[in-house]
């Protein structure tokens, strides 16, 4: 593994983050793509977002909650297509004002238009509530809708 790919994920380490195997490799193939991407060592891709550095110098901040919040940073930097498509959704679904025991999953990336639905209820009416609150759903394409958005955002 490059040297400086070790060296970034030493500074993490160093804030207060512990890191797991898992941790580890995730955040190395994190940095190692962005690096090679945006042509910079690792080390800078790190050190020259604003928000990672103000994030790991943030002390009220636990190590668990620092090291999730640097994979979200991550995730969005190496993935910034998906991630708009990703809030878009979350938004679209969010504006539907859906029955609260309603949820709305894509596929994972947005592979397919295919959405999950998973709901609960408890008596007969609480059934019926849920019916009426979904058939929202009926004239709308929530991943299309999102992946739609993502195009037009370039």
């Amino acid at each position: 593994m490059d040297d400086q790919i070790l060296l970034a994920v030493a500074e993490l380490e160093k804030s207060g983050i512990k890191l797991n195997k898992n941790h580890r490799r995730d955040l190395c193939e994190l940095i190692s793509e962005i690096s090679r991407r945006d042509g910079i060592d690792a080390v800078s891709v790190l050190n020259e977002d604003k928000e990672i550095t103000e994030l790991l110098q943030n002390a009220a901040l636990n190590g668990p909650k620092k090291l999730g919040r640097v994979k979200d940073i991550l995730v969005a930097r190496r993935y910034p297509t998906y991630t708009r498509a990703r809030l878009t959704f979350s938004r679209r679904v969010n504006n539907l004002k859906l029955d609260s025991r309603i949820k709305i999953v894509p596929t994972p990336f947005f592979e397919d238009n295919k959405i999950t639905v998973e709901f609960s209820y408890e008596s007969p009416d609480g059934l019926r509530e849920v019916l009426k609150s979904l058939e929202k759903l009926d004239k709308i394409d929530l991943v299309k809708e999102a992946l739609e958005d993502r195009q037009d955002s370039y």
